[in-house]
């Protein structure tokens, strides 16, 4: 069974980067371009996302908002296990219920020349009920002899490691019927989310992260960056700044940077005569600087859920992201300076060298700028350009990857990370909507008007609240629970839309590395054996730092807006 969901998965992936690339060609070489392409894309969209998920659900991989788990025993995860794997199965089966009743509404009353695609929509019902058999399946393979039902409360549910999307659908569940509202809504909310343009830019830039990951960019890279910048003050930490922006930007995980570069620049570093601390806080924290850069995943799914452009929310990340990058680099050339590390001399002929080994991977930045703010391509065309390109030069130019050995295992990790993700987008618009529905927004707007007067009182606000999430949530659980209660708020107070997004994300790029649930510490943990009080007391100069720069782009909005 797994093997069949794991070739429709990597297939429909597939055949949307083709059927993307042809639609390009078509549309820009001929002139024409034929519609039914783009509503198939759009079912190869859902397919992909939804085979994904049923991936992601019997791999474990789910995105979870775990706070608690991790000061439970291995006990007593062991026996919370089958209450949660049980209550996720039976939401599953929820779900898959309304997806038929949407299903059968479909069939109904689609429009005659529209009946060819109703095929499609049977991926809902058929992943939940999927989703549901893994859950269950999951716990006989793992020998349990019991079968109970707890009844949890659902927020400790959610931070005892219950898959997030079990959470937000068990919420959507219960929001529609407090509000009298058939719960099919969740799964109309869904379907209508697809229709979105942009969407299907996900899955292609996650491609492209799959395949520069496996692919050897991050040596090429940091080569190259290494001869160009290595002869500033604190040269070397430079390049890991600048090299950990670039891969996370495309990456869209700061774990994968932290992971794919970790072990590469830290022996380096700390061979150049950086001090311990610093070498482990500036790797830590330096994992999540690609996050404003396009073509960030984090910004494509701000813009997704506040209903603002991409394209603007990735020039609003430009000149923060680049103060940032600034301020480190100084601190950097300060903390070289003082432990008197030695500056490598400047050679014309080494960085040509270097150079010519990833001038590849240094266009394709240059590429998505100029085609997407030039108004050559689409976010999509640029995001199935990306693809093609990082496979082409991986396969073709520098051979690292075989598409008749890798191609498979590439497509399916793609889509079990898109998976993963896109079901709780998914689910979480629909939720978002019930609770506006229900006036949630409003209400909680009346009540921050009695305490809260003016703009700077609710940026402050903003700021210990966002900070507070960061240090719990993982940044896209955060981006699509959070985001919607937020813009109502932002609003009332004069906040511009991407001003807010920009912030957001800030306050998430620091919490990465901020006790108790930051992301960047366990996993600096894990690469680095080092304990986590450890890790966190390196990251303190580079938070500290991070927060005034947090000040910064907070009150002075014309970094964020300088086009608008």
């Amino acid at each position: 069974m797994q093997r069949a969901e794991t070739t429709i998965a990597a297939t429909s992936l597939g055949l949307l980067l083709l059927l993307s690339l042809s639609q390009i060609l078509l549309r820009n070489l001929l002139g024409f371009s034929y519609p039914e392409i783009d509503i198939i894309n759009r079912h190869l969209l859902v397919i992909c996302g939804m085979m994904g998920a049923v991936l992601a659900t019997s791999k474990y991989a789910h995105i979870k908002t775990d706070a608690l788990n991790i000061l439970l025993s291995e006990k007593i995860k062991k026996n919370i296990q089958l209450p949660l794997s049980t209550f996720s199965a039976l939401i599953c089966l929820a779900l898959c219920y309304y997806s038929v009743i949407f299903v059968g509404d479909e069939w109904q009353y689609a429009p005659a020349n529209e009946r060819w695609t109703l095929p499609f929509t049977l991926v809902y019902p058929i992943s939940f009920a999927l989703m549901s058999c893994h859950f269950v399946l999951n716990e006989i393979l793992r020998k349990k002899s019991k079968v109970t039902l707890l009844v949890l409360l659902l927020v400790i549910i959610a931070f005892i490691g219950a898959p997030l999307f079990i959470v937000l659908g068990a919420g959507g569940l219960l929001a529609s019927f407090a509000t009298d509202i058939s719960p099919d809504i969740l799964i109309i909310e869904m379907n209508r989310l697809t229709t979105t343009p942009n969407m299907i830019a996900l899955p292609l830039f996650i491609l492209a992260g799959v395949v520069m990951t496996h692919g050897g960019a991050a040596n090429r890279l940091v080569s190259f960056y290494r001869a160009t910048f290595g002869f500033l003050p604190g040269g070397l930490a430079i390049v890991a700044l600048i090299s950990c922006a670039f891969f996370t930007m495309f990456s869209g995980a700061s774990g994968v940077t932290i992971l794919a570069l970790g072990g590469l620049l830290y022996p380096v570093l700390k061979n150049e005569g950086y001090q311990q601390n610093f070498s482990l806080g500036l790797l830590t924290t330096s994992g999540s600087l690609g996050l404003l850069f396009p073509p960030s995943l984090a910004l494509i799914i701000y813009g997704i859920v506040a209903n603002v452009s991409i394209e603007d929310m990735f020039l609003a990340g430009l000149l923060p992201g680049l103060l940032l990058i600034i301020l480190l680099s100084l601190y950097s050339g300060y903390s070289a300076h003082k432990s008197h590390v030695t500056k490598h001399v400047f050679l014309v002929g080494d960085v040509i060298k270097a150079a010519r080994n990833c001038i590849w991977d240094l266009f394709l930045p240059i590429g998505i700028i100029i085609g997407i703010f030039g108004g050559f391509v689409s976010l999509t065309e640029a995001a199935a350009f990306t693809a093609a390109y990082v496979l082409f030069i991986d396969t073709v130019i520098y051979k690292t990857i075989s598409l008749k050995h890798d191609a498979s295992r590439l497509f399916t990790e793609a889509s079990l990370l898109f998976g993963s993700l896109i079901i709780i987008l998914l689910i979480a618009l629909g939720l978002t909507n019930l609770l506006i529905d229900a006036q949630i927004p409003m209400k909680l707007l009346g009540f921050i008007e009695q305490y809260i007067d003016t703009k700077i009182q609710f940026l402050i606000l903003l700021n210990i609240f966002l900070l507070l999430v960061g240090a719990v949530m993982d940044i896209f659980s955060a981006l699509l629970v959070i985001v919607p209660l937020l813009l109502p708020l932002a609003a009332r107070y004069d906040v511009h839309p991407i001003h807010l997004g920009i912030i957001f994300l800030a306050n998430l790029e620091i919490g990465y590395s901020t006790p108790p649930i930051g992301i960047n510490l366990f996993i600096a943990s894990q690469r680095f054996k080092e304990p986590i009080h450890t890790l966190f007391r390196s990251t303190l100069p580079f938070l500290l730092i991070m927060l005034i720069w947090l000040l910064i782009i907070t009150y002075t909005p014309v970094l964020s807006l300088w086009r608008l």
